[in-house]
């Protein structure tokens, strides 16, 4: 209409126009269409879109289905085929909490089992890995890579859910200390090889490298972890000095251990947890442990923001106050050599 008034219509304002012109298309998607006119078909119910793809795993792939959500677990699907005119099939209705997928088969983690140290130790429990195993796991996980990802226009939904199938495979496997090989440096875990589904889950080779890779260095994350807390222990019978000495030392150690794994946004998320794992190997209840943290950090760490050495020190000084009533020796030539010890990590 523009163009036949003799405006100048670019491709750049053809890039920007809005559907709003329409009277039953509006912002709040609320879409108000007209009942059909004669001869046409009867208009599909605003829930219903058409996707290309077919059913695996309870999940699409390829073939053509009809998809209907309208409660997160039940999933209505009508199978078609895509010319006009041919047969529609009757819709098919299941609950995908009760089929057997992996998901199904293993508890939720809960926060209050990932703070257990126990839980996680390596010296508790044994990995044993080689190349036959690596097959293995490799051939359980491309079995559950969706053929066709949904991708943006899906909001990922194909790729999330086989995250999900193979987070619950490895734990399923290995036991709970395997929960965080997905924690990525973006949510604030020490894993570099895993992102999200969103990201991590493309071909069915490529997307089993990822998982055996982000296995590999969370249990190496994990090995590190432990012997770091055996390093920077407290001595038993130590006087009430030394041990804030040792409490302000491992501190300010373990807080820069969290700092070095790559953790991006909420890193002090894991600097608090690998403080409440340590102080627990040094025979603190766990929720004492917590509380102990949670009052010396005090909020002072941001997410996204490299805290400076003088605030870590601060933290660790607090903690150590806290737990002993006494305050650290600083620079004390009794210590040197200990001094020399934990800076060599």
């Amino acid at each position: 209409m523009l163009a036949s008034d003799g405006f100048p219509v670019t491709h750049d304002l053809l890039a920007r126009l809005s559907p709003l012109q329409f009277d039953h298309i509006t912002s709040s998607a609320a879409h108000v269409l007209p009942p059909a006119e004669a001869g046409r078909r009867p208009l599909r119910e605003p829930s219903v879109g058409d996707d290309e793809s077919g059913l695996l795993h309870g999940w699409p792939h390829r073939g053509s289905v009809r998809k209907t959500v309208r409660d997160p677990s039940v999933f209505e699907r009508d199978w078609r085929v895509d010319h006009i005119g041919q047969e529609e099939w009757p819709a098919l209705t299941y609950n995908r909490d009760t089929l057997p997928f992996p998901e199904n088969r293993v508890p939720p983690i809960t926060y209050e089992g990932i703070r257990n140290w126990d839980e996680l130790d390596p010296a508790r429990h044994p990995f044993a890995w080689d190349e036959d195993e690596e097959a293995h796991i490799r051939s359980l996980v491309r079995e559950w890579v969706p053929p066709v990802l949904s991708g943006m226009a899906g909001w990922w939904q194909g790729e999330r859910w086989c995250e999900s199938q193979v987070d619950a495979i490895i734990r399923e496997r290995y036991g709970t200390w395997a929960w965080g090989w997905s924690w990525c440096y973006r949510y604030g875990g020490p894993i570099g090889s895993w992102v999200s589904g969103a990201s991590s889950v493309t071909t069915p080779d490529e997307t089993a490298a990822r998982v055996v890779a982000a296995l590999l260095e969370w249990r190496e994350w994990l090995e590190r972890t432990a012997q770091r807390f055996a390093e920077l222990a407290p001595p038993s019978g130590a006087s009430p000095e030394d041990r804030s000495w040792h409490m302000e030392r491992a501190c300010v150690r373990l807080v820069t251990h969290a700092l070095d794994s790559g953790a991006e946004g909420g890193w002090h998320g894991q600097a608090s947890m690998v403080l409440g794992w340590f102080l627990t190997t040094t025979g603190m209840d766990q929720a004492e442990a917590g509380r102990a943290v949670e009052s010396a950090i005090g909020g002072r760490f941001k997410s996204w923001v490299t805290p400076e050495r003088t605030l870590i020190e601060s933290v660790g000084e607090d903690l150590a106050v806290g737990l002993t009533g006494h305050a650290p020796y600083r620079d004390h030539h009794e210590r040197a050599a200990l001094e020399d010890l934990h800076d060599r990590y």
